[in-house]
């Protein structure tokens, strides 16, 4: 297997505190107890966003907050996330420096997070995601010791149940890959609204992803691929 339940249900959890966070500074960031008056060092939006999580820790709710050991990761999700999704209001592109005069763009979408705008993906993402999907599929079949084939291919994404079970493992394996690296960009978001939205035009009611969901969707593909391959 390529996912490990606990890993996967770790970055699962990491993912809901980020999107508790969001929700909670879209409502609170207006009192000003939130520091922006320290110029940061950091250069990359990770590093500023975990330099503002540890000035802020104090004053965010602990539901919302990862253990200091995931602090690191919780800040690459929390940065992608907001860049991933969301864009600055049209006319703020010159403002996009904060309290703290630092210019980068965390601060300057932490600052103007009431007002961001979702991303709609256009045709390039989808694009974009299709290779995410496809690149993932091969890594699994090769894991079940073959090379990708064109009909194997074919047969996965012709089928819209196991089309979706790759959309959810290869977010979540992006997931994962977003608590060291940068995101693949709004081709990311597409999976997830392939996931989590109804037919991709608005989210599912109540929807949660699971560990469980993304185990079994890569089982699923597992046995599909081994009796597709088997002829």
């Amino acid at each position: 297997m390529l996912f490990q339940p606990a890993e996967v249900e770790r970055v699962l959890r990491l993912q809901r505190q980020s999107y508790g966070l969001l929700k909670w500074l879209n409502q609170h960031l207006r009192n000003g107890s939130l520091s922006f008056t320290v110029a940061h060092r950091a250069t990359a939006e990770s590093s500023a966003a975990e330099e503002w999580l540890a000035r802020n820790r104090a004053h965010i709710p602990p539901a919302l907050l990862p253990a200091e050991s995931e602090r690191s990761e919780f800040a690459h999700l929390f940065a992608s996330y907001l860049l991933t999704s969301f864009t600055l209001p049209a006319g703020k592109v010159a403002e996009r420096l904060s309290e703290c005069h630092c210019y980068c763009d965390y601060c300057s979408y932490v600052v103007a997070i009431h007002k961001l705008v979702p991303r709609n993906p256009v045709a390039k993402d989808r694009q974009g995601a299709h290779g995410l999907k496809r690149l993932f599929l091969e890594r699994l079949v090769e894991d079940l010791g073959y090379p990708l084939e064109k009909p194997v291919e074919e047969a996965v994404f012709s089928d819209k149940s196991l089309s979706l079970d790759l959309s959810r493992v290869t977010y979540v394996d992006h997931l994962i890959r977003r608590t060291h690296f940068g995101s693949q960009g709004a081709a990311v978001l597409v999976l997830w609204r392939d996931v989590a939205w109804e037919d991709g035009r608005k989210p599912k009611k109540d929807f949660e992803l699971t560990a469980a969901q993304v185990v079994e969707s890569e089982e699923r593909l597992r046995r599909a691929i081994s009796a597709l391959i088997a002829g």
